[in-house]
């Protein structure tokens, strides 16, 4: 038994412990005065052993000495026990089970206690009476607060604030990432998602569609590698979200690090810019040649293209459009130099062997290899007449983009214009161009067809029926012995022309343009101008009929 005597000791020779893990929130400590300035006293003695200057230091009770001292109060009854400094510990740990503990303070306590009397953490958990867990896990929040505590003083604060918040699988996450990784990740908001998901399936180089893919799960140890290749810094600025952009950039530099010298000096504008790995993947000039891979600008070079295409890019812009836009300029920068441009593809001799094929225009075209084949190799359903307008489109369309990219239709545009004719254009590729030429032609065909049908108006009560067909009531009913559908056509025969055309817009799925048919049909009945534009309703539908009969011929 620990000797023990109570007393009634001035409130001002009592001193804290300085290890004390038990925290009270704000508000139940202002109930705690409150109390104490009602009684005139604290609730009950606290706990307290003598140090050698004649002062006492708290054992237990250390928030009810703080609220006595803020009622005021000169004395505060008090129990002395005589304890070594292990014991006082141990007593101060079990006699504040009911409250909460500040983990970080916790494991430096039992840190101490350890220490103290050189015990393991098995020893000292029996010692008393907690699970090796509960030591193992305030340990963890210690050591975690030691790493935060050099990173703060490395940023000329000397805080570990933020360890306390974390879950144990936090804690432990951060202790088993390097420097400054971890706090960087504690920083963004220490998202244990944003570790566990942290895998990925690469492929091999030049793989094509189809190709087997292999899965990286990736370690905390191969963090160092990031902070290796100099990126890591990276996750400060564009923040913690930004680590599976740059586990993708490791990934690149592994696939490649044997077969591009200085692999990883290409990351660096890259990761400046806070982009992924597809820019290098797509956009960096990589050939296999028979004494290995070659690229054909070099990393200043490389970083000079980066930074100037960053500088002129359309806020608007979407990744995809800025690798097109990096990609294009690669193209030029070789082109310029009388380099080959169609260093991306190792395929390369099998895609010029089938490009002699193509017709004479796309073969012998200024445009990347690529993009001859799409031109080459489209095919859809449609007439061949229509089809090769399509590819001739598109064609046009690319020559446009490129010319972008040099500058020479770009270079009489406005300020405010030029950015976006940038990002729409030189982001264009083979295959959206297609699709545009497409979809404008295809428009070209339907308007002229619609056109066609609602100026004959025979044909548009024919069209009307069958859009009436799918309503059962009509479809299988009868008026008077007489199908439905019969009568529907003698009433609808009887319809003024322009009210008839409106309800057939709308019944044929034409319901965008009705009103406009409406307008037209009653300025033909009745010879009046539609003033509510430019020009007449009647040239309005029918603006686009010359391309469509283009089309055609």
């Amino acid at each position: 038994m620990n000797a023990m005597t109570t007393s009634s000791l001035p409130t001002g020779s009592i001193k804290r412990n300085g290890y004390n893990p038990n925290r009270m929130a704000p508000e139940k400590f202002n109930e705690l005065v409150e109390e104490v300035r009602h009684l005139g006293r604290v609730p009950k003695p606290i706990v307290v052993r003598a140090d050698d200057d004649g002062h006492h230091i708290i054992v237990d009770g250390e928030h009810a000495w703080r609220a006595a001292q803020e009622a005021g109060l000169e004395s505060i009854t008090a129990e002395v026990i005589d304890v070594d400094d292990f014991e006082a510990r141990r007593q101060t740990f079990k006699r504040n089970q009911h409250g909460e503990h500040d983990p970080v303070l916790l494991g430096r306590m039992f840190r101490d206690m350890m220490a103290e009397r050189d015990l393991s953490q098995r020893a000292l958990a029996k010692e008393i009476t907690v699970s090796e867990g509960t030591i193992r896990n305030a340990l963890l929040y210690a050591e975690a607060a030691g790493l935060r505590n050099r990173y703060a003083l490395d940023q000329g604060d000397a805080d570990d604030n933020g360890i306390a918040a974390l879950t144990v699988r936090q804690c432990r996450a951060y202790c088993r990432l390097p420097a400054p990784i971890r706090d960087y990740w504690l920083d963004d908001g220490a998202d244990l998602k944003l570790l566990d998901d942290i895998s990925m399936n690469i492929p091999e180089p030049w793989a094509k569609p189809g190709d087997r893919y292999t899965k990286i799960e990736l370690s905390y140890e191969q963090w160092s590698e990031l902070i290796d290749l100099g990126i890591a810094s990276a996750l400060k600025e564009y923040r913690f979200s930004y680590a599976r952009k740059l586990w993708g950039l490791w990934a690149w530099v592994t696939r490649n690090k044997e077969r591009i010298a200085n692999a990883g000096t290409y990351l660096q504008p890259v990761v400046k810019e806070g982009w992924d790995a597809t820019v290098l993947d797509h956009a960096l000039p990589v050939q296999d040649t028979s004494d290995g891979y070659k690229v054909a600008v070099s990393p200043e070079r490389w970083a000079e293209i980066i930074t100037d295409v960053s500088k002129r890019l359309s806020a608007e812009a979407t990744y995809a459009e800025l690798v097109e836009i990096v990609a294009a300029a690669v193209r030029l920068d070789l082109r310029e130099r009388g380099e080959d441009t169609d260093f991306t593809d190792p395929r390369v001799v099998e895609a010029r062997e089938r490009l002699k094929e193509a017709p004479e225009y796309i073969r012998t075209a200024d445009l990347a290899l690529n993009d001859k084949l799409v031109l080459m190799e489209f095919d859809a359903d449609l007439p061949e007449n229509l089809k090769e307008k399509v590819r001739r489109g598109a064609f046009d369309l690319l020559l446009t983009r490129d010319s972008f990219v040099k500058g020479d239709a770009g270079a009489e545009l406005s300020d405010d214009v030029r950015p976006m004719a940038m990002a729409r254009f030189i982001s264009l590729t083979a295959n959206q161009a297609i699709a545009e030429v497409a979809q404008r032609l295809s428009f070209d065909v339907d308007l002229k067809e619609r056109n066609e049908l609602f100026e004959a108006r025979e044909k548009l009560t024919d069209a009307v029926i069958d859009s009436l067909r799918r309503l059962f009531v009509l479809r299988e009913g009868t008026l008077g012995k007489r199908p439905c559908l019969d009568v529907m056509r003698e009433r609808l025969d009887r319809l003024p022309w322009p009210e008839f055309r409106l309800l057939a817009a709308h019944l044929t799925g034409h319901e965008h343009p009705a009103a406009m048919f409406w307008v037209q049909a009653v300025e033909e009945e009745t010879g009046a101008d539609y003033l509510g534009g430019e020009q007449p309703a009647q040239k309005i539908v029918r603006v686009s009929t010359v391309s469509a009969q283009e089309a055609d011929e």
